[in-house]
């Protein structure tokens, strides 16, 4: 379970995080939707230590998280895996060595099995014979994606937070990743965080979803319950689904 309590950021006079109130229970699907600008990726940056709150506290698994230094905060990146806005591979390693990227430090037949058994999991059956021999620059944008998203899961986060998992590809692709994010969490046990502008998407994959807006939770509820939600920015992402 992750719990933020009243939790602050404020970027010189900007402030990103205003009070923010949230809880996230294991297993589940939350989609954090709201316009940019709105600390949707500030949260997620928190949770990993990226970045460190001004007011409040943030409790992972029963730890406050808060006050954690740099070495502290090992475990709970173990915990919590992050999927880049981005896939932000590696051009110049293969296939296997960037899928095999975070369990480097094991013998060499134990990271080929994982990413033999990992590869498939992320619709990318086609690479776990031919690792060795390609290149992220030889894979479609949206095989990069997939790559990303296994090389995260190769080191068993509990939870994985997903940073605009669909910035920049087509809406069939968009599905496909979404599809992709609800099928692992369901096969894999994972609790996802899943940063977004996608309510279309949000509505077919989340168990639940909240909205953001000036720093803060706005609105929240199951898909059902948003679809016929009174809250003014909800119902602007609502219009932008009909249209």
């Amino acid at each position: 379970m992750i719990l933020f309590e009243d939790v602050h950021k404020r970027f010189g006079p900007k402030t990103v995080l205003n009070g923010l109130n949230l809880r996230v229970e294991r297993g589940e699907i939350l989609f954090a939707l709201g316009r940019s600008g709105t600390g949707k990726s500030v949260m997620l940056k928190h949770l990993v230590g990226l970045l460190r709150c001004d007011r409040g506290r943030i409790v992972l698994d029963g730890q406050d998280i808060t006050q954690l230094d740099e070495a502290g905060f090992g475990p709970v990146r173990r915990k919590c895996g992050l999927v880049f806005q981005l896939p932000a591979l590696l051009d110049s390693r293969t296939v296997f060595e960037n899928v095999t990227f975070g369990i480097r430090t094991k013998p060499l037949r134990e990271q080929i099995e994982a990413a033999r058994r990992m590869l498939p999991e992320v619709g990318l059956e086609a690479l776990a014979d031919r690792m060795a021999e390609r290149y992220p620059p030889q894979l479609s944008y949206g095989e990069q994606k997939r790559l990303a998203l296994a090389r995260t899961l190769l080191v068993d986060p509990a939870y994985v937070l997903y940073d605009e998992p669909t910035t920049g590809l087509d809406p069939a692709t968009s599905r496909q990743v979404h599809q992709l994010i609800r099928d692992v969490s369901r096969k894999l046990g994972k609790t996802a965080i899943v940063v977004s502008h996608d309510m279309e998407n949000a509505l077919k994959t989340a168990d639940r979803i909240v909205v953001l807006d000036a720093g803060r939770v706005v609105d929240e509820g199951t898909p059902d319950s948003i679809r016929t939600s009174a809250t003014t920015l909800t119902q602007d992402f609502l219009r932008e689904v009909r249209r």
